[in-house]
């Protein structure tokens, strides 16, 4: 949503969200002096999902390849509910087949996520561990990571 929008930082906007965990939903995004954003983010997301063309030449958006596809795919979870704007995992939940017909049971989500995150932050743990310090290694911070700053809940 930042890159859609032109923000840099996410205590710039003020999302609302509704849901559980991953089955959710935004139904407002605004800036901090209250302009809101909906409006814009709707207009992208129904043409292009949360994806941001800028990225796809070589630089994963998130990381995963699977990302890209994921976030492209936001356009067809929007089109189900076009008042809110989706959690990407409804992918999951809305489009099952289309996610089954896509995915590779040699590699699936898991091998995805152990192969990426889960190496990465292993890898900068067991590094501090050894280092008995957090000088000069970092874990880097992503949507998992921040979702309690930017996610007003009611």
């Amino acid at each position: 949503m930042l890159k859609i929008l032109g923000y840099e930082k996410r205590s710039d906007i003020i999302t609302l969200y509704y849901g559980l965990n991953h089955f959710g939903w935004w139904y407002g995004v605004r800036s901090k002096d209250g302009k809101d954003l909906m409006p814009e983010l709707k207009e992208y997301v129904k043409d292009k999902g949360y994806f941001v063309p800028s990225d796809d030449d070589g630089a994963k958006q998130h990381g995963a390849s699977s990302w890209n596809e994921t976030y492209r795919m936001a356009k067809d979870i929007y089109a189900v509910d076009p008042d809110t704007l989706p959690n990407t995992y409804l992918k999951y939940y809305l489009l099952p087949d289309t996610v089954v017909k896509h995915s590779d049971i040699n590699y699936t989500r898991a091998n995805q996520v152990m192969n990426t995150r889960e190496k990465e932050v292993f890898t900068a743990c067991r590094k501090i561990a050894e280092n008995k310090a957090f000088e000069g290694d970092e874990l880097s911070v992503d949507e998992h990571d921040t979702m309690k700053e930017i996610l007003t809940m009611r």
